[in-house]
């Protein structure tokens, strides 16, 4: 029997871990996330941002950016500010109800984290996670963003 290629494989449990966080939040009140949602709200958490700032965060098209972001809003989870410099544009900020939904996530995944943690055993998890690291050397911290 041939081996998973690795992509495959981090594929396969970043979408496990992922679809696992959507039905966790979902029953905590988020329930029409997507994953792209999550990448986009994490570029913003620590300052507002205009649409095309977000779009070269998340390495995606202007165009795409206004529609994440209309949809984000739809769901009440950024709001559009004027910008303060420029009359021409407005800043993209996450509201009370994208933070909590931030918050959840973050506590999820942590939850998740543990869940694997005891699948695999301690050791083989950080031996995991320590392996991950260091194959990640060199990329941006914040390099967060959709791969599909």
């Amino acid at each position: 029997m041939t081996e998973e290629p690795l992509a495959r494989l981090l594929s396969a449990a970043t979408r496990a871990l992922i679809d696992d966080l959507h039905e966790r939040l979902a029953g905590e009140g988020h329930p029409r996330m997507r994953p792209a949602y999550g990448y986009a709200l994490v570029a913003l958490d620590q300052q507002p941002a205009t649409t095309a700032a977000l779009a070269s965060a998340l390495r995606m098209t202007k165009q795409g950016a206004a529609k994440l972001v209309a949809a984000l809003e739809e769901l009440g989870y950024v709001t559009r500010e004027p910008h303060p410099q420029d009359a021409r544009a407005q800043l993209v900020a996450v509201t009370v109800r994208g933070r909590d939904l931030l918050t959840r996530s973050e506590r999820i995944q942590r939850e998740l984290e543990a869940e694997w943690e005891q699948r695999v055993g301690p050791r083989n998890a950080r031996t995991m996670r320590r392996a991950l690291e260091q194959a990640t050397v060199g990329r941006e911290p914040g390099d967060l963003r959709p791969i599909w």
